[in-house]
């Protein structure tokens, strides 16, 4: 009688997904710093004006757009690219230093012990260092209370949090599938709407090395509402 032993599961292929535009100045840092945990990094320039290219090219893998299309198509374009070369799961961060590389490596650990098609990095979930304004947070908890109200789920207390992991089926499904307009909130909608797990957990945040964020004043109410409305309007939309 032959002694069978039981094969190991082939190791996930692993993609890191950086949305950039205009973040040459903590770029460096940043990838440098990945280079420590060992995953393939995919920068995509959405036209940045800066020296972002440059930087990210010359450390690993990039894609340019050539003209400035929004985070949607940026993270879109990162996900297809995901889709097409068989990685089994990718990890989107901001490109402005705020999403440490240790964050990453216990997101992809949670993922092995508790698998879900979608892992968002909270900045909310417990008592940390990171502040934001309190107009970012209350859109935060109306966002996250509006969730969990159409689709009947668990509260998610950052469903903004642009740290994010996804797992094969989210990768194939949101490679065709992914909202150009309102991209975090709208993710999560949809997942729910198509079936798919979503949880969170707890991550360190830092504060933006640099640069700012293009949502502010009244422009950052108009959207929020915007971002709403969409979520409404696909709750009660028809299956695609």
């Amino acid at each position: 009688m032959c002694a069978c032993v039981k094969s190991n599961p082939m190791p996930d292929k692993i993609l890191i997904i950086i949305p950039c535009y205009n973040e040459a100045s903590a770029l460096i840092n940043l990838l440098d710093e990945l280079k420590t945990i060992g995953h393939d990094v995919l920068v995509i320039d959405d036209g940045s004006t800066d020296s972002t290219f440059r930087i990210a090219s010359e450390r690993c893998m990039c894609i340019r757009h050539e003209k400035n299309k929004g985070l949607g198509q940026t993270i879109l374009t990162g996900v297809g690219y995901a889709r097409d070369n068989g990685y089994t799961l990718c990890m989107r961060i901001d490109g402005d230093g705020q999403h440490h590389p240790s964050e990453i490596t216990k997101l992809i650990d949670s993922y092995r012990e508790s698998p879900a098609n979608i892992i968002i990095g909270s900045r909310y979930l417990s008592q940390n260092n990171y502040r934001t304004t309190l107009p970012r947070r209350a859109a935060a908890w109306s966002i996250a209370a509006l969730l969990a109200a159409l689709y009947g789920k668990k509260y998610l207390h950052d469903p903004i949090s642009g740290m994010r992991l996804m797992d094969a089926k989210a990768i194939a499904f949101f490679s065709t599938h992914y909202s150009a307009a309102f991209p975090e909130a709208v993710e999560i909608a949809q997942g729910y709407k198509h079936g798919f797990s979503i949880r969170e957990m707890s991550v360190k945040v830092g504060m933006r090395e640099s640069g700012k964020s293009s949502l502010y004043g009244l422009y950052a109410l108009v959207i929020f509402v915007q971002m709403m409305a969409a979520i409404v309007a696909l709750r009660f939309s028809k299956p695609d």
